[in-house]
């Protein structure tokens, strides 16, 4: 069935909660013992801070839930969404109505889905905790989403394995750039060796010169007596040598 935010907030909350209220139950009877306090007033003070810190944990997961910029979406054993945080759905331009009604591998690009799907099937077999994996995915429109993508079992409230959690970041510009990069670069060793030209990079670090372009490869030796001032082994007039 589909849960909802607060579902899967107050299920979090109330497992940290539980450990909370058992741990200070034994503390609340050891000190009523002590001081001569009725243990029934004990466990309703008790009661009453348990309740409270429930209702803050559930505040405070709800927040980080709708808030997020990334997305967050819990899908079940069969690859169907179960719960997606608002960051996902804008994301992916999808409502959460559609979502729910969709397996998770149909948003993966067809290129990308089998070996997405194979970390799953290794999460699911219990062969690794949680697995990282850069993916696209198609947007409700058709373009393609970079994406990077967490994914981690996430446990019912007897802690077995029943669901898993997907956190998802928007990697597109990042992907963009990488690839304007690979172009510049392309061209510019394009360029180089039709001109027979090239370039140096000077690591001051290292004391070492790196050559790139066919023109400082083919006359390395020619292109530091240059760089040093020097010509023929000797410096040119008024110049030190380095």
């Amino acid at each position: 069935s589909t849960g909802t935010p607060l579902n899967w907030v107050g299920r979090s909350a109330q497992f940290l909660s539980g450990i909370y209220l058992l741990a200070a139950a034994l503390v609340a009877i050891r000190q009523s013992r002590l001081k001569h306090i009725s243990t029934d007033e004990s466990l309703a003070e008790l009661l009453t801070r348990a309740e409270a810190k429930l209702e803050e944990s559930e505040e405070r997961f709800r927040r980080i839930y709708e808030n997020a910029v990334f997305g967050i979406a819990i899908i079940d054993w069969d690859g169907y969404f179960q719960m997606c945080n608002p960051g996902y759905t804008k994301m992916l331009g999808y409502s959460l109505d559609e979502l729910n009604q969709s397996k998770f591998a149909s948003l993966i690009h067809p290129e990308d889905r089998i070996n997405n799907l194979k970390e799953i099937e290794r999460l699911k077999s219990g062969e690794i905790e949680s697995f990282t994996i850069e993916n696209r995915y198609v947007h409700n429109d058709g373009h393609t989403v970079w994406i990077r993508q967490t994914a981690s079992i996430f446990p019912d409230i007897q802690d077995e394995p029943d669901r898993i959690i997907l956190l998802v970041t928007d990697i597109t510009s990042q992907k963009k750039a990488e690839e304007e990069l690979l172009i510049t670069q392309t061209d510019l060793a394009h360029a180089q060796a039709v001109g027979n030209i090239g370039s140096w990079r000077l690591d001051i670090h290292r004391h070492s010169l790196d050559p790139s372009g066919t023109g400082h490869r083919r006359h390395p030796h020619e292109t530091l007596r240059r760089l040093s001032g020097r010509t023929d082994r000797r410096h040119a007039p008024g110049r030190r040598p380095l």
